[in-house]
């Protein structure tokens, strides 16, 4: 009796071994339900891909439309130094910048504003930019 007992319990544990082994292989060698799930998850981030890309132009033309106007009310302005066609824009703030205020942060390239008498140098000479281009303010003027 104990020896039948022990069998059909060693029979029942090997039983339950290969039902589990069998969903263990059924989980991860179920190919089709795993590209099932890839497809999804595909077209989830191709969709997220194209929203975000919509996204993206629509605020690129909008910058462009507000850089536009912004140049537009600068080269229209009293702070026009000089002719639209001598600096780059991003110049002609850097010296309209520096003439109105110094900046806290010392890494921060930038001329004296004011000579020791208190008069505003006829030249402003600075560092290359950080885009590459290497045009010093000096050679503009």
């Amino acid at each position: 009796m104990h020896v039948r007992s022990a069998n059909i319990v060693r029979a029942g544990e090997s039983l339950m071994r290969l039902v589990s082994d069998l969903k263990q292989y059924l989980i991860l060698n179920d190919f089709p339900s795993v590209n099932e799930g890839i497809n999804q998850r595909n077209q989830q981030l191709r969709t997220l891909q194209d929203e975000c890309d919509k996204k993206l132009i629509s605020l690129r033309d909008e910058v462009a439309i507000d850089l536009y106007e912004l140049e537009e009310e600068y080269y229209s302005s009293s702070y026009s130094v000089c002719e639209p066609s001598d600096l780059p824009l991003c110049e002609a703030y850097w010296i309209r910048d520096s003439l109105d205020f110094s900046p806290q942060d010392p890494s921060i390239p930038m001329t004296s504003a004011t000579s020791e008498n208190g008069s505003v140098p006829s030249q402003i000479s600075a560092s290359p930019h950080l885009n590459g281009h290497g045009v010093s303010m000096s050679e503009h003027s």
